[in-house]
């Protein structure tokens, strides 16, 4: 007997049937359904979602002899009342409240008053799992070797084969075998194993055939008869089931998605995301459907429904190259060009690998079209070093500028509560202050600035910053801590220069994005922080344009010793993936640890009856400070001085540049190439 809440006791029953979602439950104590006269109780386990308990309901709720009035749910979903809204009404929900977490097998039976110490459920234990996996691996491993050494199975051989999947794995062998198959893709295997079903007249369960209408979406290729017969199969498969589990619909929208019957998925996806945000695996799929079939609808509804909501790399960025390669047999350039602006407005830059995936699709589909060869951007002037093509700078208008910072005042700071971790009069104090105070032109991250390079924090590393900027006239915000008071210079210019200390520096970066915001368009902002998690509190359709603000205003690479200041890089142009009349240019994602934000590569995609450009810009390589000429014998001599000059502008092509420049050796060359830096408009 077991003690339930209240004071209630069931009894707990021998094993049940099968669970209709083919889980687990039923197979052990601690996953079995519990019923009794007047209550339902659904376990929670790390296999099971919302779908898969209300279809659960559903069927107890249909069986004979059975008056249901109370509902324990161990789910610990907020959405209760959203999926149980067309159960009967006098059926009543209630929590059970868990206390052992996610690790555990389930939380069913665990209330909070009156279940006894005997049988409290014990922390799963990685030898008491370690079994379950092992069985599993090796009936996998058992399969595939019986299929690698016959070419097709005969029924005794897959009678054999059953006999001893079931001596040594607790699951059911016929669902292991399938979803082994549905994983390694092997048509040949999966149509024998439904064959010798049929033959023995075993009804094939709503899994099996899950992953066998998966298996035959993936392998399909165009196959008609093989996409008819998915779709009997998938009919078979509503009939018997009203209500698809999460699970089973990334499956079969992973098949479905790949024939002609691909709006099928939709009813699918609706019903997944009516208790499930969509996944990015689910809406690549869809993607690549609109891809292929040309549907510009779909293609638009896959984008609108992606919600980036945090900075790791994304599975669309891994997938696009399988998306151009389907975009080039499809023949699908408007698909292309959607695909290439839904990256650009979002800053997902592929990786190498992935562009050169890319660059081998183009080579096989259309090999007499393009030129395709990696460079770099100038970073002065936004030159293509390939093809000498002028990239546009980066354009944001006064409307989406006002858009962004409404947003950002109203939906960041207040909505998202930004400001948590400090203290509101710190704030209120803050806020006076720009409004008083401002507006700025730039703002600087002091802290940033005592910490950048190597020695401690000090006045020799705050002192050239600031005068440099105030040598220019410009209206001076420095953010920063207590710690900033040691190191702050004697102010010369009191008038141009302001200063405002928190308490803290978990929350700076809002502090000078709010400052910024409420300067204007064109106040700048120096720090090399990334300020990622800000974009992604931004609604769907402001993030693009909040990415551009903050890649135009934003000066992230500089040089500074005792003496000196120069801006080295700020990303003014669009690397895209952008389109110009000779082609595309594509940039590279080659973030690492001496290069924080990229090294302005790309790939430049070139028509080859394209004409180049005729006035040619040289540029530095990272490697070397010795740069490599593009240019003509004639145009070498003629325009050899305005090389040099050119080159001397480009620190920030130097790969090491912190190491191989001696900073006291060349002080006064570095001051001299400081006054000629005007790669920004102050």
């Amino acid at each position: 007997m077991l003690a339930l809440n209240h004071g209630h006791t069931v009894a707990r029953p021998h094993y049940q049937q099968r669970c209709p979602c083919e889980c687990r439950t039923g197979q052990s104590e601690n996953r079995m359904l519990f019923h009794s006269t007047s209550r339902f109780l659904i376990p929670y386990s790390s296999r099971f979602n919302i779908l898969k308990c209300k279809y659960l309901v559903l069927q107890t709720l249909h069986q004979p002899n059975k008056n249901f009035s109370t509902l324990y749910f161990f789910h610990p979903s907020v959405q209760i009342d959203k999926v149980f809204h067309d159960l009967p009404d006098n059926l009543l929900y209630k929590h059970l409240p868990s206390k052992i977490g996610f690790k555990r097998r389930v939380a069913s039976l665990y209330s909070t008053s009156t279940v006894s110490e005997d049988h409290k459920i014990e922390d799963d234990k990685p030898s008491a799992r370690t079994p379950i996996r092992k069985e599993r691996m090796e009936g996998q491993e058992l399969l595939r070797m019986t299929l690698s050494q016959k070419s097709e199975l005969t029924a005794e051989d897959w009678t054999q084969l059953g006999e001893k999947l079931t001596a040594n794995v607790k699951e059911n062998w016929q669902v292991l075998c399938m979803h082994t198959i549905y994983i390694d893709g092997n048509l040949n295997a999966g149509k024998s194993l439904i064959s010798y079903l049929n033959q023995q007249n075993i009804e094939l369960s709503p899994i099996i055939l899950t992953f066998y209408i998966g298996l035959l979406g993936k392998t399909a290729n165009h196959s008609e008869d093989q996409e008819k017969e998915m779709m009997h199969y998938f009919n078979v498969l509503k009939s018997k089931l009203d209500v698809f589990d999460a699970a089973s619909i990334e499956v079969l929208v992973s098949g479905i998605s790949k024939t002609r019957y691909y709006l099928e998925c939709l009813p699918l996806l609706k019903l997944y995301q009516e208790f499930n945000s969509l996944s990015q695996s689910l809406l690549c799929d869809l993607l690549e459907a609109g891809l292929k079939y040309m549907n510009d609808e779909v293609i638009k509804m896959a984008f609108s429904e992606f919600n980036f909501g945090d900075a790791e790399v994304l599975n669309i960025t891994l997938r696009v190259p399988k998306m151009v390669q389907t975009c080039l047999v499809s023949g699908n350039e408007k698909g292309f060009e959607m695909l290439m602006d839904f990256l650009r407005q979002h800053r997902l830059n592929l990786p190498k690998s992935g562009l050169d995936n890319i660059v081998e699709h183009f080579q096989s589909y259309q090999p007499d079209k393009w030129r395709m060869q990696f460079g770099q951007s100038h970073p002065k002037r936004g030159t293509c070093n390939v093809c000498h093509t002028q990239l546009k700078e980066i354009e944001i208008t006064e409307s989406e500028f006002s858009a962004v910072r409404k947003a950002f005042l109203s939906q960041v700071i207040i909505g998202k509560n930004v400001f948590y971790k400090s203290n509101p009069l710190e704030v209120k104090n803050f806020i006076h202050f720009v409004k008083v105070r401002g507006p700025f032109d730039i703002v600087v991250d002091g802290l940033n600035v005592l910490y950048k390079g190597h020695g401690p924090p000090s006045k020799s590393k705050l002192q050239p910053v600031l005068s440099y900027l105030m040598r220019q006239n410009q209206r001076v915000l420095l953010l920063g801590n207590k710690v900033l008071m040691k190191c702050l210079p004697k102010i010369t210019n009191p008038e141009l220069f302001h200063v405002f200390l928190t308490e803290t520096t978990k929350a700076d970066d809002v502090f000078y994005l709010y400052a910024a915001l409420h300067s204007g368009i064109d106040c700048l902002i120096l720090t090399s922080d990334k300020l990622r998690d800000h974009r992604f509190l931004m609604q769907k359709d402001l993030r693009p344009i909040f990415n551009k603000w903050i890649q135009k205003v934003q000066i992230h690479h500089w040089f500074n010793d005792t003496t000196t200041f120069a801006v080295l890089r700020r990303d003014v142009f669009d690397l895209g993936p952008v389109k110009d009349e000779g082609g595309w240019h594509l940039p590279v994602n080659e973030v690492d640890k001496n290069f924080p934000f990229g090294k302005n590569s790309l790939l430049c995609l070139r028509h080859k009856d394209w004409k180049q450009a005729s006035s040619p810009d040289p540029v530095l390589p990272h490697s070397s400070i010795k740069a490599h000429d593009h240019r003509s014998p004639g145009q070498k001599t003629d325009n050899l001085k305005q090389m040099d000059k050119d080159f001397q502008e480009s620190l920030d092509q130097l790969r090491h540049f912190y190491k191989e420049m001696n900073v006291k050796k060349d002080k006064v060359d570095n001051r001299k190439r400081v006054d000629n830096v005007e790669w920004f408009k102050m």
